[in-house]
C-alpha cells in the first residue's frame, strides 16, 4: 500500500527509484505484491522508509493560482490514463504546480 501510494510522487522525488529500491526488492517474486511468505524488513528497508518520508515533506507543494503569472501545461497518456500538471512561473525562477 505504501508503496502504491509513493508512487504517485516518484516524478517529484529525485532519484526515487533508487531511494525506494528496498523496499521494491522485498516483494520482487511475489504474486500481485504479495508473497507468500514474511517479509524481511531490515535496517536497509527502514532506512528507504525514512527517507521517502522525509522526502514527502520536501516536494513540491502546490500554489495557488496567481492569473499575472505564466502558465504551463504539461500533458501525458496512455491507452489506460490521461494525466496533467498546471503549473506557473513564480518570482523565484520555479515552475510550481498549481494542479494535476
Amino acid at each position: 500500500m505504501f508503496l502504491g501510494f509513493a508512487n504517485f510522487y516518484r516524478r517529484f522525488i529525485a532519484a526515487y527509484s533508487k531511494i525506494a529500491e528496498p523496499l521494491s526488492s522485498i516483494l520482487k517474486g511475489s504474486k500481485e505484491g504479495k508473497k507468500s511468505g514474511p517479509l524481511e524488513w531490515t535496517d536497509k528497508q527502514q532506512a528507504a522508509f525514512d527517507e521517502l518520508k522525509s522526502k514527502f515533506g520536501e516536494a513540491p507543494m502546490l500554489r495557488h493560482f496567481d492569473p499575472s503569472k505564466k502558465i504551463r501545461i504539461e500533458t501525458d497518456a496512455s491507452i489506460f490514463a490521461v494525466g496533467a500538471i498546471l503549473s506557473q512561473l513564480f518570482e523565484d525562477g520555479i515552475w510550481h504546480p498549481i494542479a494535476f
